[in-house]
């Protein structure tokens, strides 16, 4: 996650845990990364009587977008780096076909 850019968007759940030096929260919160937005848990922990706040953990919630998500926002990156590459104007209107082939050490299994 170093060279993620990730914004704000909602908060999914919450859930607070009283605790004997104050209060855990957890919460699931929908951000965006790049333009796909992406599930993310958090865990933060407060102190309530001088407000001192921690961050425990902050995970991305798996399998939380469809295929065809991660298809679009590809298919917008390549309309993107084409352009910067070619120097030219293409817009992304929508994908008419897409077919995923994995691949091993750079070859297509």
């Amino acid at each position: 996650m170093e060279d993620a850019h990730l914004e704000f968007k909602k908060v999914e759940d919450e859930s607070a845990k009283p605790e004997e030096a104050g209060v855990t929260y957890d919460i699931t919160l929908e951000v965006e990364n790049d333009n796909l937005e992406q599930l993310y848990q958090a865990k933060v922990w407060v102190k309530e009587t001088t407000g001192y706040k921690d961050l425990l953990e902050f995970n991305l919630v798996e399998d939380h977008h469809n295929i065809d998500d991660i298809i679009i926002y590809l298919a917008k990156f390549a309309v993107q780096e084409h352009n910067q590459q070619q120097d030219a104007h293409l817009e992304f209107e929508s994908v008419m076909k897409s077919k995923i082939e994995p691949m091993v050490g750079g070859v297509v299994c």
